[in-house]
């Protein structure tokens, strides 16, 4: 629905949600003949659209492309759009606005820096602890949130409604259904990438004596990790300012975690756009995946979804990762604790996350 008037009948349709994403988008497409009269259908840029699908509404925003071809004997439209979002993704703190914000609550700040572009700000985290934060005049308002919120192991996304979603991994309701190889998996892929992984991790600080009168260097600190799974590869890094050996560990700890989460993706479409249920398939949902072609038994994150409709039919494609993926390696919060292993190279986690249990 564009401008409150429906236009159905797409031939092609694709809508993209993501976490970290901020703006979820969507295309669709069609053709007609050129003796069907002119291409104008009376979209324009800027235009207010909610996507629905049965209903169900799945994006508001605006129309952010039109792009319309023509030949001899036919014409094909296309339009795209965004979430109401994508004015964060897209533009700056405007003229005269605050620019620093100082002991507010993360839902208050972000709810301040969305404000500036009418966008509301949901918490499904409950966090009261101070924050600060400034932003710079020419940086963008997106990449200011998305920096905000890796630093404190949160996660952001939009809702359907074109509301920001302040959020911890899988805090979304788990899926209903699993992702079955050879019941409702019509293709899957797994990518493994070894760039990020080391036999061991160390993270070196400054201890926190500011009257030691030990030379600079007797006050170094460092803690390490070890994979046992990789040849000997070794990673060090620095941790800025004053730490205490506990903030090291957790660091390195978290740092090895998050490295061989990141390394694994899975990828998978599946029939129609819902579950058995009639849930739509989400993003920032737990999906325990069945596989035995990859034998792959493991509970995952759906860390993106892209419903699609073609002349191959109705599809889902969703991108599935540890939620450790999404650890802060920066170590400032200590909400999330998650034990990490691995045997015979594959991962292997116990833990839980936000009230959803999972083994894998």
């Amino acid at each position: 629905m564009i401008n409150g008037r429906i236009y159905s009948g797409w031939l092609d349709v694709k809508i993209e949600v993501g976490l970290m994403q901020l703006a979820r988008t969507f295309s669709v497409g069609t053709t007609r003949r050129v003796a069907d009269g002119i291409a104008d259908i009376g979209i324009r840029l800027g235009d207010s659209v909610v996507v629905k699908v049965d209903g169900d509404i799945v994006l508001t925003g605006y129309v952010t492309l039109v792009d319309v071809k023509y030949s001899a004997t036919s014409v094909s439209i296309s339009v795209e759009g965004s979430s109401k979002a994508i004015d964060l993704v897209e533009c700056c703190i405007p003229d005269g606005k605050a620019k620093s914000y100082k002991n507010l609550t993360p839902l208050h700040l972000l709810n301040n820096l969305a404000s500036n572009y009418d966008i509301e700000v949901l918490d499904q985290i409950g966090i009261t602890d101070k924050v600060s934060m400034d932003v710079a005049p020419d940086q963008k308002i997106g990449d200011a949130i998305i920096q905000f919120a890796k630093s404190n192991s949160y996660l952001v996304t939009d809702n359907e409604f074109g509301q920001l979603i302040l959020c911890r991994p899988g805090s979304e309701a788990a899926a209903g259904d699993s992702v079955f190889y050879g019941v409702n998996v019509v293709a899957g892929s797994l990518h493994q990438a070894s760039n990020a992984l080391y036999s061991k991790y160390i993270c070196l600080g400054q201890g926190t004596n500011p009257d030691s009168e030990r030379p600079l260097s007797d006050n170094q600190l460092a803690k390490s990790a070890i994979n046992s799974n990789v040849r000997k590869r070794v990673k060090v890094y620095k941790h800025s300012g004053n730490a205490q050996a506990s903030q090291l560990q957790k660091r390195v700890n978290n740092t090895m975690a998050q490295a061989i989460a990141s390394s694994q993706k899975l990828t998978y479409e599946v029939h129609g756009w819902r579950q058995s249920s009639g849930a739509l398939w989400k993003v920032n949902s737990l999906v325990r995946v069945v596989d035995d072609f990859l034998s792959i038994k493991r509970t995952l994150l759906i860390s993106k979804v892209t419903y699609a409709l073609d002349s191959s039919g109705m599809r889902t494609t969703m991108e599935l990762m540890h939620a450790d993926a999404f650890l802060n390696v920066e170590a400032k919060s200590s909400d999330v604790a998650i034990k990490l292993k691995t045997t015979d190279g594959r991962l292997i986690a116990i833990g839980s996350v936000e009230g959803g249990s999972w083994t894998s």
